[in-house]
């Protein structure tokens, strides 16, 4: 494996002279074999070598994090001793990597011990109720407005029983300390308001303290409901050139905007989600869980079977969009809502919001815009109910004046 990775006799007879050969081979190998590209393989080869020096490992043993962390910081100072260049924060973190990962595919890294959490299990039956009940997404965000809110007041008021409006008033009034938006303190006011909606439903907090929330509104535009012109959504999707990248793009969008897809069920899009005989593919909504059949549009299906036949690499992840590099795996719903956001920008695209979900409000305003009820809108967007479309009603009436003059183009 060695001898494949090196030509210079140098560097090879480095690399086969320094010890641990058979193990640092077989993770080399392992890598390959995930789809790592050669010259990134060589790099991982080379900071091994630098582990092993500076971790003085002549066999396997077990570390902790902690000793991989202090050989992190000598391996930093040896440079300032030598006279050498500062390592950089990034070399660094590859040397962190490559040990933990090399450690840890050999069974040698000591499981550390976990921080005690604040309030004993509220945080992990916390988390397993959001992730149940919300999408991933926003589980997270909910959680971690959670743990900061648990964490800054467990110094005050060690007793979950006994928390009061004043721990809840000392929280938020940080919060405004530091300037926090107002848009950004309103959303931590609600997730925090349903975090003690669900200790007060376990008994852990007294009842009603949620109510004693007084959440700010932020004062809002009323078109900020309202996506991109549909001519500048048709401008979007044609947009781009052939290549890898754009193609990925173009289909991704494409599901975003002509079936108005949130970010998460376009990332969590299954090969076997497509029927491309009886030309119609399965969605499953990430906030209801329910699973819809849609016809395929043609334009939609063209843009995903040139992505899948030219560019898409073969690899054991079923997901429909994976990432350029490897190791190929599923793109998330941050990446996919990056490369949105990213050409929008480039074409200097101006509307009221911009991004990934902006694309979802532009399919729900046109399609009210040609006569679409809302109750047909909200089944076709994956609403439960109708007061999550009926925004777009308002945000729309100048719109609803006027005659429909762009068609969907086989949007339902």
């Amino acid at each position: 494996m060695i001898e494949s990775l090196f030509s210079h006799d140098n560097a090879l007879a480095r690399h086969l002279n320094a010890p641990l050969l058979l193990e640092r081979e077989q993770y080399l190998m392992f890598l390959l074999h995930r789809g790592m590209k050669q010259k990134a393989i060589c790099q991982v080869a080379a900071a091994l070598l630098n582990v092993i020096r500076v971790m003085d490992m002549s066999a396997l043993r077990s570390v902790d994090i902690e000793e991989i962390d202090i050989a992190v910081g000598l391996w930093r100072s040896e440079a300032t001793a030598l006279g050498r260049s500062p390592t950089s924060e990034i070399s660094a973190m590859n040397f962190r990597r490559a040990a933990i990962h090399w450690l840890r595919f050999h069974q040698s890294v000591r499981p550390g011990v976990p921080p005690t959490p604040p309030y004993g299990d509220t945080l992990p039956e916390y988390l397993a109720f959001v992730n149940f009940t919300l999408t991933p997404l926003t589980a997270a965000r909910y959680f971690r407005s959670a743990s900061l809110f648990l964490a800054s007041t467990q110094n005050f008021q060690p007793v979950l029983s006994r928390l009061s409006t004043v721990d809840i008033e000392r929280f938020i009034g940080s919060k405004r300390s530091v300037a926090y938006k107002p848009s950004t303190l309103s959303t931590t006011c609600v997730n925090l308001r349903n975090f003690l909606r669900f200790t007060e439903s376990r008994g852990w907090t007294p009842p009603n303290l949620s109510k004693t929330i007084n959440c700010p509104r932020p004062r809002r535009n009323d078109q900020q409901y309202t996506g991109p012109r549909w001519r500048d959504v048709r401008r979007l999707l044609a947009a781009g050139n052939d290549g890898i990248a754009d193609t990925r793009a173009r289909a991704i969008m494409s599901l975003c905007a002509i079936y108005g897809l949130r970010v998460s069920e376009v990332s969590d899009a299954n090969l076997n989600d497509f029927d491309w005989i009886n030309e119609t593919f399965t969605v499953r909504r990430s906030k209801s869980h329910f699973i819809q059949r849609f016809p395929l549009q043609y334009e939609v299906g063209e843009a995903i079977l040139r992505y899948l036949r030219n560019h898409r690499p073969k690899c054991s992840s079923r997901r429909v969009f994976v990432t350029l590099s490897t190791p190929y795996r599923k793109v998330t719903s941050q990446c996919l809502g990056g490369i949105i956001k990213d050409r929008m920008d480039r074409l200097k695209i101006q509307a009221p919001s911009v991004g990934a979900h902006s694309l979802r409000r532009s399919c729900a305003t046109e399609l009210l815009r040609n006569g679409i009820s809302l109750a047909n809108i909200a089944d076709f967007l994956g609403h439960q109910n109708l007061a999550s479309v009926s925004v777009y009603a308002k945000c729309s009436i100048a719109a609803l004046r006027e005659v429909a003059l762009i068609n969907l183009e086989g949007l339902l």
